[in-house]
């Protein structure tokens, strides 16, 4: 579809399979999209730039989007009942509410440069993937406002043999204060400079379920707490592992790693 897209009555699909799966691919510029009450099957953002208008829910695989191209909350709110893949293109949260089951994934297939935004309204996923195990390209997640929650864990994938040397999959979180109640683990075991970052300038991350490391080379998996104004800090409960392996850079104004966990023993472990 070319054009705007805008149901207000029922969406229906029915193919015959169980269960019933239907795919609606989306494009086209400045265009504008949502289901009211009812939602669709899979969806897909090909090329173009696509914004919400009005409530939008997808039951299936949300490509938001494919390759290429935009996608925008736009004030609105936005449901993705079964994962938000970004697998190349630009996603943003600018307003409104974005809520996903099945997980986040940014980079997803490696086919573009998969880039997620939120700079105001809020976000809730169980997950979040950062980069591909077998992608070679650089992802991004950027909060410069708004509010991100994750009910579950996150990865970030280091990028894969192949990578240009420098490459990395890096989240930004800068001034905001994003709560993960799972895992944060640093993935891959590449020893080129293939890289997976996390910076926090003046914002708090709540790591509520503790941050591992793989791998050996301190370079390739950090946490940079030394630009824009080093004054973040990192409230950690759970566990950290392999740190003796990463390299957190402390910001000079006055960055703080906070052992928070009143509830559990924590072990105080070293960075490279």
């Amino acid at each position: 579809v070319g054009g705007n897209i805008a149901v207000d009555g029922t969406y229906e699909y029915v193919t015959g399979g169980s269960p019933a799966r239907a795919h609606l691919q989306m494009t086209g510029a400045g265009k504008f999209v949502h289901t009211g009450s009812s939602a669709f099957s899979i969806f897909s953002i090909a090329a173009g730039t696509i914004s919400a208008d009005g409530s939008l829910s997808v039951n299936d695989n949300f490509w938001a989007p494919i390759t290429t191209g935009t996608f925008s909350t736009n004030g609105q709110t936005v449901i993705a009942n079964q994962s938000l893949l970004i697998s190349g293109g630009t996603t943003t949260v600018n307003g409104g509410s974005l809520t996903i089951i099945g997980g986040l994934s940014v980079g997803q297939g490696g086919t573009g440069n998969g880039i997620f935004n939120i700079s105001s309204g809020s976000v809730v996923t169980d997950g979040i993937t950062l980069g591909d195990a077998a992608g070679t390209l650089a992802n991004t997640i950027t909060q410069s406002g708004g509010t991100l929650t994750v009910n579950g864990a996150v990865t970030i994938h280091q990028p894969a043999a192949g990578a240009a040397n420098g490459t990395a999959n890096t989240w930004n979180i800068n001034a905001g204060s994003p709560t993960i109640s799972g895992l944060i683990s640093f993935e891959g075991t590449q020893t080129a400079s293939r890289i997976g970052r996390m910076v926090i300038t003046t914002g708090t991350l709540n790591a509520n379920g503790g941050i591992s490391f793989a791998g050996t080379t301190t370079a390739n998996k950090v946490i940079d707490m030394s630009t824009g104004g080093g004054t973040g800090t990192i409230n950690l409960k759970g566990s950290l592992t392999g740190s003796a392996n990463a390299t957190l850079t402390a910001g000079t104004s006055g960055s703080i790693f906070n052992y928070a966990d009143n509830i559990s023993a924590q072990t105080v472990n070293f960075f490279g």
